[in-house]
């Protein structure tokens, strides 16, 4: 499953703040990530989200309890384009309503090749 609006996210970076995918389920992730990202700095699940038990997952972040913030989801650091691009499929793909403001319209950005580049293209050209 082609999952679009992660590839924009990946490719382009959330230029410090979070982006969010809504699922096809309804359910929620919200992504911070740096530009031409395989790996994404944070992931934030919605609390009726669970991560799948893999090694791609372990990275959760207690400090927000810490620090007294009030999430009643889940934090993780540093979680592969991949693993996300997973548990979207997971949950019926992404939802065909998204907020209109990200990702840009009229490039195509296509999954990473083996470079860990993300090639993107408008109309013939890359």
């Amino acid at each position: 499953m082609f999952t679009e609006r992660l590839n924009r996210i990946a490719a382009a970076g959330t230029r410090r703040g979070y982006t969010r995918i809504r699922l096809a389920d309804g359910l929620m992730i919200y992504i911070k990530a740096m530009p031409n990202s395989a790996v994404l700095e944070e992931v934030y699940l919605v609390p009726d989200l669970a991560a799948p038990d893999t090694d791609d997952w372990e990275a959760e972040d207690d400090e927000l309890v810490l620090t007294g913030q009030s999430a009643s989801g889940t934090l993780y650091l540093e979680v592969p384009a991949d693993a996300v691009g997973e548990l979207i499929e997971q949950h019926g793909g992404e939802h065909a309503t998204q907020d209109a403001d990200f990702p840009p319209v009229g490039y195509q950005i296509h999954p990473a090749d083996d470079s860990g580049h993300y090639p993107v293209r408008r109309g013939d050209q890359r």
